[in-house]
């Protein structure tokens, strides 16, 4: 039955509600209506009597009534008067039996009338006129609400965009709590009243509003020598009925002897009330891998994007990201049993790094773990909403030698997340079953160490991935030269667990510091108790620490130190301006002798890739700039993309190449250990896929992010995590629907560039279809080149004709392109739509024709020949002009013209 026909229109709160609401809705108002007249006119008649009598007027609520000689009409008005407020809902109201034992009215017998000795007509009046308000009407609540969630939730959104301090966003509160409340007395209305009253004036409040915890994590209290990890609870003590701080229990081991540690874990503080409570020297701030992945899980669509890479298509001899790694397809089944064959089955990787949070002081520095989600697609895999912050170690006197205490919440959940637990997710009403792993771990070489308990780079052992012997000792400097990889014996995951294991039975400090020197650990590592985690395999080797800001910055000290002029540190300069390179990729700070040293990974990046070679021509002598071109070609190989088997070998046979002739020329004083690691980037990528996949570009922006936050200085690994915690907050919410259409859109500062649109949206296979067709030879034919899926023109164009001559050479590289169809002169128009610039997947490509985009107009290119082979060597050329041409024949499949985008070059080479 449908109750909609229950319920009739109530014009107080006009909408539809049940009969009885609307009855008790209007006998309130009548009942109201009819005391407010029936009060008026016993007032006029009391007035008229008292002046006829020419006394003066006394109130009729104090009058006594034996005293008085009123008249049948004013006897009988009063008793109306009385039965009619009686019966109101007032808060005066009472019935008869309440009224005849009440010791507050006076009630005479003949009359009937009663005594109020406590009020006067002006008060019952105002009672009558402002009645207490009926129910507020539910659309108006629903419009307050909404109004104020978007105002507040722009104002969050706008304090962590522009990086507003808590102390700036509370003055802000303030003021607009004044300034509603002025506005709301000077304009009278319903609505705005609503608002002033609930518009929340402090920061406090304001996170009540929205419901937000900004301390939805864990807090550890940190001891400053041993690291040891305590609850604020434990830390506490009474003694003599006063409660102090307890010192650390830490126990360590001296000549076989043990001590306890004895620091302190709290200080006593005095409050601003006279209070006095005790503060942790140190916090450590945790955050639930578990509640973490729940959220992710919680956003629509992220569950499904994390099944995408199972759709992929690519070709055998490729590698195009880590799930073509070996680690990931060892990891399809586990002993036997699926794994990430599995849906919702999923692989993260654990980032580790140390950073400074403020400017001006390079003594203070915190460390986080991060971990990202590998199922995810790579375009969405290293964004920051999809970023997990497990913890932030907070600044300490000295770095702590291990890790193990900051990973042990999280080594306990991973352990639950193995086994399989049921998460709440967008997928389903019901809770699932989800299971994950930690498949990778990078970072740099000194974090690296101390995750996985190795020595460092600096010892007998130095190396994480084999056991060679690198000779030296105190006073003598380690040489890492030697590259004969068969002689190096490769560490194996079985040994260093038995041998991880035993450090902790070895009770001496002097035996123990032997054995650990011996086979080149350090400790017990916490990610062993994971059954899964392979302690050799797991852990990578940065491209950017070890290629960048390693050998190539290492490698310009050393023609500095050697005697490379400032002549010729000038002509380097020179070179760099004369070179036009594209926007995205910025240009390298100018006075390259003085500021090479502060050069950002990215910036060497650049120099390796883009500038050296041209900039070292005839400046290095022939030996050292063809080392430094194998070097320059080695990183140009294994930086791509989508990396074959056959360029993986030869980036490998180039970097053992390099460091070879770097230590016959240079000496064996040169080689750094960063070289040694170059050769063991073969075996990373085959186990982790192409170095996009892992390398550390991505973490070092997560750093940025976090140091831009602004903080008072003290207890900064609280201040950010909690404000990550406000970021987090901002990808779950949901967002009311009333007014999201005219306010949504200005809550945003994403990039508005439809090809950034298309990277997020598109598949894998869409996007290396594109990128094929620039490395393709001969030329592919036919249907790939009428998917325009990713090429994207501007709007605005000019109108131009083609000649006879143009139109024939186009007419050839059409015959190229679409060998399955017969073109003639007939069928090309001569109009064509010129432009500056375009965009193909994300890269823009500029021309001559645009001055804006003149840095992107140079094209280096391997051109192909009259039969549709493409030559080896690939030459630069600037574009002169960007034109769709027009196709008079239609496909017959299809109803729209065949459009190709072209690019005229410039005759001649640079």
């Amino acid at each position: 039955m449908d109750e909609s026909r229950n319920l009739v229109l109530c014009h107080h709160c006009d909408q539809l509600v049940s009969r009885s609401t609307r009855n008790r809705h209007e006998n309130k108002r009548n009942r109201e209506e009819v005391l407010r007249k029936s009060c008026q006119k016993s007032e006029s008649s009391d007035t008229t009597d008292s002046d006829s009598e020419g006394r003066q007027h006394i109130d009729t609520t104090t009058a006594d009534p034996q005293n008085c000689s009123p008249n049948q009409n004013e006897d009988t008005a009063s008793k109306d008067t009385n039965e009619d407020f009686m019966e109101s809902d007032g808060a005066c109201s009472v019935d008869d039996n309440h009224l005849n034992d009440s010791n507050e009215f006076a009630t005479d017998d003949d009359s009937g009338e009663e005594v109020w000795n406590d009020l006067v007509l002006k008060d019952l009046i105002n009672d009558i006129e402002n009645p207490r308000p009926l129910p507020a009407k539910e659309d108006d609540k629903h419009i307050v609400h909404s109004l104020l969630f978007w105002l507040l939730y722009f104002l969050l959104i706008w304090q962590t965009s522009c990086y507003i301090s808590d102390n700036g966003m509370a003055w802000l509160l303030k003021f607009l709590s004044s300034w509603f409340k002025l506005l709301g007395v000077i304009v009278p209305s319903d609505t705005l009243a609503q608002i002033v009253t609930a518009f929340p004036g402090t920061l406090y409040m304001l996170r009540q509003f929205f419901h937000f915890d900004r301390d939805n994590f864990d807090k550890f209290v940190v001891c400053s020598k041993c690291h040891s990890l305590y609850e604020y609870n434990e830390c506490l003590k009474t003694v003599n009925n006063r409660k102090v701080g307890r010192k650390c229990s830490g126990v360590r081991y001296s000549r076989g002897k043990r001590v306890e540690c004895g620091a302190e874990l709290v200080y006593k503080v005095q409050l601003s009330n006279g209070e006095s409570c005790f503060y942790p020297t140190h916090y450590y701030c945790f955050n639930s891998i578990i509640n973490s992945l729940e959220k992710l899980l919680g956003k629509k669509g992220f569950a499904e994007k994390c099944e995408e890479w199972r759709s992929r298509d690519i070709p055998v001899d490729k590698m195009v990201d880590v799930y073509d790694g070996k680690i990931w397809k060892d990891f399809l089944t586990f002993d036997g049993k699926d794994f990430l064959n599995s849906f919702r089955n999923y692989g993260f990787m654990l980032n580790f790094d140390f950073f400074q949070p403020m400017k001006r002081r390079k003594d203070y520095s915190v460390g986080v773990f991060y971990l990202v989600l590998l199922n995810l697609p790579r375009a969405e895999r290293f964004k920051w909403e999809n970023v997990i912050i497990i913890g932030i170690v907070p600044s300490l006197s000295k770095e702590p030698k291990d890790l193990n205490p900051f990973l042990k919440p999280a080594v306990k959940e991973l352990q639950c997340l193995w086994k399989g637990i049921r998460l709440n997710s967008a997928l389903s009403r019901f809770p699932l079953t989800f299971r994950a792993a930690v498949l990778a771990v990078s970072c740099d070489i000194p974090a690296a160490r101390k995750l996985g308990g190795f020595k460092s780079h600096s010892a007998q052992r130095g190396c994480s991935r084999c056991l060679k012997f690198f000779p030296g000792g105190f006073g003598v400097k380690r040489d890492y030269s030697g590259f004969d990889r068969d002689k190096w014996e490769p560490r194996r995951n079985n040994k260093h667990r038995r041998l991880a294991k035993k450090i902790a039975s070895i009770k001496a400090q002097s035996r123990r510091d032997h054995f650990c020197r011996d086979h080149g650990i350090t400790h017990y590592s916490i990610l062993l108790d994971l059954e899964y985690f392979d302690a050799i395999r797991f852990f990578t080797i940065d491209p950017m620490h070890n290629l960048f800001l390693g050998t190539a910055k290492a490698m310009f000290k050393i023609w500095v130190n050697n005697g490379m002029s400032s002549k010729d540190l000038q002509k380097i300069e020179d070179r760099i301006k004369t070179m036009e390179i594209p926007n995205d990729l910025g240009r390298l700070p100018a006075n390259i002798s003085a500021n090479h040293g502060s050069y950002t990974a990215e910036q060497w990046k650049n120099w390796t890739l883009l500038y050296s070679l041209f900039c070292l021509k005839d400046i290095l002598s022939d030996k050292e700039f063809k080392c430094w071109q194998s070097f320059g070609l080695a990183c140009k190989y294994i930086c791509q993309g989508v990396i074959s088997e056959a360029d993986l070998h030869i980036a490998d046979g180039l970097f053992v190449k390099f460091c070879t002739e770097v230590e016959t020329i240079y000496g064996k004083e040169a080689i750094k250990p960063n070289m040694h690691l170059h050769c063991h980037l073969k075996d990373i990528l085959i186990d982790h896929g192409p170095v996009l996949s892992f390398w550390c570009f991505s973490f070092e922006r997560y750093n940025g992010i976090l140091g831009s936050i602004p903080t008072n200085k003290r207890s900064v690994e609280l201040q950010l995590m909690r404000r990550f915690q406000l970021s987090r907050f901002f990808d779950g919410k949901t967002l009311p629907t009333l007014f999201k259409d005219e306010l949504f859109h200005l809550y945003t500062l994403k990039n508005n560039d439809t090809s950034y649109e298309w990277l997020e949206n598109s598949t894998w296979t869409e996007r290396y279809a594109l990128h094929n067709l620039a490395v393709a030879s001969p030329i592919p034919s036919g249907n790939v080149w009428r998917n325009e899926c990713g090429i994207f023109r501007p709007s605005n164009y000019k109108l131009s004709c083609l000649d006879k001559d143009d139109a024939t050479l186009l007419l050839t590289v059409y015959n190229l392109m679409y060998r399955d169809i017969t073109c003639t002169l007939k069928d090309l128009s001569q109009l064509i739509e010129k432009f500056g610039r375009i965009t193909i997947g994300t890269t823009a490509f500029g021309s001559k024709m645009e001055t804006r985009s003149i840095r992107s107009a140079m094209v280096l290119a391997s051109w192909h020949s009259s039969d549709g082979t493409i030559n080896f060597f690939s030459y630069p050329w600037y574009s002169e002009i960007l034109f769709q041409p027009h196709y008079k024949r239609r496909r017959k499949a299809h109803s729209t013209y065949i459009c190709l985008y072209e690019v005229v070059q410039r005759t001649g080479q640079l």
